[in-house]
């Protein structure tokens, strides 16, 4: 496995879960 596209999927479940809703933007 490559070990950046790990990071960045674990990235955007981050983003996509945490920070959006508290932006405020729909997913």
């Amino acid at each position: 496995m490559d070990w950046s596209f790990i990071i960045f999927l674990a990235v955007w479940i981050v983003l996509q879960f945490w920070v959006f809703p508290k932006l405020g933007i729909p997913t």
